[in-house]
């Protein structure tokens, strides 16, 4: 593989004969995807216009992205060569903006990055390019770290650079018919190039970006630089930050991160004497103060107040309405009073809402005190709600650690019914000693819930031991879907054995090997991987996947937006052209993903504009006659029009119990449903998947609301944009 040190000993390696470059050349090509890729290598070591021509012709032929990987790779050596240089590197800008695999994309750019004399010119034409917006981010870090300190004057063009309908020569070439390749503006790049300007710009000048609002070209708040200002400044310890931080955090219109950082840098400058403020602010109704600043709010009193704070807010805890009860108790944090715990345990008896009860059992867990230790029992024995017994046996294990007799009742709870109660005691009992505890784990790899044998596998995984893994390979027959590759994946970082999802192999290679066995090595085990990524690479088939994000799961869920600005069309590379509309486009995916799901995948389809349908509930077996073409005659149906409930479309997304992988798309912000706010769609979505541990993968077109980013984030899944 040519890696950054083979590029090295390649360009210090003596050139092979100008008779070895053509007949290396002919082999390579002749060999076409079954070659070594040391003659890739072999190839580049030549440093010559002739093998950068037989490279550039090869990757041509090549199917895997293995071999045109270690092509783009070794390109880069031809940075420094006379004639072969431009050729070179004009193949890496092709793969970068031009190819779908986003491993060669990557490749291409990282490799334009190693190339000091040329890289930097192509990398900054990247950026201005109509790439996707992934690739030119990459290209822009690279820039950032590379271009020296002296030569700054391209990243102030970026950052003052107007918008192309803006710009006087483009509507001049689009008046007289010329085709203009359309640079779509991110707010992102702006930013990045900020993080270069910064630190020489005056005080005066980061003072006027901190006071200034943007909006990006989608119409979209984008505070990006007003946050790098403030934290710039704060790194100089300018005088006037306390003023600025009081401007942002007055404005209510200010995104909440920006105005939690105001916060943060105003209590550094005024310490306790800014407590009243911030409780001010934090108790206001969640419609002017949202759920997300008044916590973060609520932190910074935990961190200043002082014994007339605390006794206000005790009062409050008793008196106030149920958000200002939660921002009363998430301000108490730490507190040791007695008489605290003796109203919390009143409150919780009388029934406090949801949100502020586990706050509550947060706070006792947190405080150290025994005398907090009944009221969390009680509460974990009696609640009726298995969100709240799950935050009691949270709060107990921080209490009680080191308690053999807590470590029985987690034993106990491992067995229980509810879900979240069960997984719970599994994963404290895990991160307390998973070798002591692995008969348990052994056993819950049996259960009826996938959530469960997934925590049992991640307990079992990190025992290492060989009864764990003889559990594991006894199981992994009966697994499919996510669940399988889970299952082979963990089998595989326990021995490093190649068997992947063949669970005969598997048992094949116990019964000889398992007497005899010990977990592998680390630095083997990543010998290995680099081994198993490229053989997974070296495949000149396709997975199924949807928008470049790929299924693996065997019971997977599809939610997707046919609100009426699905109705809008995606851009195009030139500009004043439109392409398909959002909503073909999604349409055209989904029909081409359902058709390559493997036999036997459970999967359903969820639709959401102001209303949520659901093809089949449940779902259906890909297997099962007639289900794949129903559900393509379903997609085909679909129609834009109306609002937007994506808090309803996951909901009942979430309502299947088997369901390991979760698929979403859309395009707005969400408009209809019983939540619209995007922070309490992502709480939400969190609270339902806690214990569960679905993947959801987003796919945003044309908008750039940070929701399906978080969603994504949350949940361990992947995020893509589509303009």
């Amino acid at each position: 593989m040519c890696t950054p040190l083979l590029l090295v000993a390649l360009l210090l390696a003596p050139a092979p004969p100008r008779q070895d470059v053509a007949a290396l050349a002919r082999e390579l090509l002749a060999g076409r995807d079954q070659s070594d890729p040391e003659l890739v290598s072999r190839l580049a070591a030549a440093h010559t216009r002739e093998a950068a021509e037989a490279l550039v012709e090869a990757y041509g032929v090549m199917s895997s992205i293995l071999m045109r990987r270690e092509i783009v790779l070794c390109l880069a050596v031809f940075d420094d060569v006379p004639g072969a240089a431009a050729l070179a590197l004009q193949q890496l800008s092709d793969v970068a903006t031009l190819e779908s695999e986003p491993e060669l994309n990557e490749a291409a750019v990282d490799a334009l990055a190693r190339c000091p004399l040329n890289g930097p010119d192509f990398l900054r034409r990247i950026v201005d390019s109509s790439a996707q917006d992934g690739v030119r981010l990459r290209a822009m870090q690279h820039l950032v770290e590379i271009v020296a300190a002296d030569d700054l004057a391209w990243f102030r063009a970026q950052f003052e650079r107007p918008r192309q309908e803006d710009d006087k020569e483009v509507r001049r070439a689009l008046r007289s018919g010329e085709k203009v390749e359309r640079v779509t503006a991110l707010a992102e790049l702006r930013e990045l190039a900020f993080t270069r300007l910064a630190p020489g710009l005056d005080a005066a000048e980061l003072a006027g970006h901190a006071r200034a609002k943007e909006r990006d070209p989608l119409d979209l708040r984008q505070d990006g630089v007003r946050r790098l200002a403030l934290l710039e400044l704060e790194r100089r310890g300018d005088k006037r930050l306390a003023k600025l931080a009081t401007e942002v955090f007055e404005d209510r219109t200010e995104t909440d991160d920006n105005r939690a950082l105001a916060a943060r840098l105003m209590a550094a400058a005024g310490g306790a004497k800014l407590v009243p403020r911030l409780c001010e602010q934090g108790l206001e109704d969640p419609s002017v103060t949202s759920p997300e600043l008044a916590r973060a709010l609520a932190e910074l009193v935990a961190s200043l107040r002082g014994p007339k704070d605390e006794k206000k807010l005790v009062k409050l805890l008793e008196q106030g309405r149920p958000h200002e009860q939660l921002f009363a108790l998430r301000a108490l944090r730490g507190a040791k009073d007695p008489e605290l715990f003796e109203l919390v345990d009143r409150l919780l008896a009388a029934g406090l809402e949801r949100a502020a009860a586990q706050e509550a059992l947060a706070l006792l867990g947190e405080s150290g005190a025994q005398a907090a230790r009944a009221i969390l029992e009680r509460e974990l024995a009696s609640s009726a709600d298995p969100s709240v017994a799950a935050a009691a046996c949270e709060a107990l294990s921080a209490l009680r650690a080191g308690d053999p007799g807590w470590v029985e009742e987690l034993e106990r709870l491992a067995r229980a019914g509810d879900r979240r109660l069960r997984n719970g005691a599994l994963g404290e009992l895990a991160r307390l000693d998973a070798r002591a505890h692995q008969e348990l784990f052994v056993e819950a790899l049996s259960s009826d819930d996938w959530t469960t044998r997934k925590v049992a596998l991640e307990a079992l995984e990190a025992a290492r031991t060989r009864e764990a893994v003889a559990a594991i390979v006894a199981r992994i027959g009966a697994e499919e879907g996510r669940l399988l590759h889970l299952f082979a994946d963990a089998l595989f970082r326990l021995t490093g054995q190649p068997f992947h999802v063949r669970s005969e192999a598997w048992r094949a290679w116990w019964e000889k090997e398992g007497a005899a066995f010990e977990p592998i090595d680390p630095a083997e085990l990543a010998a290995l991987e680099r081994e198993h990524e490229r053989r997974r690479l070296a495949q000149t088939t396709r997975a199924s996947s949807f928008f470049g994000l790929r299924v693996e799961s065997r019971q997977v869920v599809f939610v997707l937006d046919v609100s009426g600005s699905m109705d809008e069309h995606l851009v195009t590379r030139w500009l004043g052209e439109e392409g398909a509309t959002r909503i073909a486009e999604a349409k055209r995916e989904l029909a081409a993903v359902i058709d390559s799901l493997e036999p036997g995948t459970f999967f359903d389809l969820i639709v959401f504009a102001g209303e949520v349908e659901r093809w089949a509930d449940g779902g259906r077996s890909t297997s099962e006659p007639g289900a794949r073409e129903e559900a393509q005659a379903f997609v085909e149906r679909l129609r834009a029009g109306g609002g937007t409930n994506l808090y309803g479309a996951l909901s009942e997304a979430f309502r299947g119990a088997q369901v390991d992988t979760i698929f979403v798309l859309s395009d707005g912000e969400p408009s209809q449903g019983s939540v619209v706010d995007p922070a309490g769609i992502r709480r939400a979505v969190s609270e339902w998947n806690r214990g569960r541990g679905i993947a959801i993968h987003t796919v945003s077109v044309g908008g750039g609301l940070p929701i399906l980013e978080w969603l994504a984030q949350d949940s361990g899944g992947s995020f893509t944009r589509i303009r």
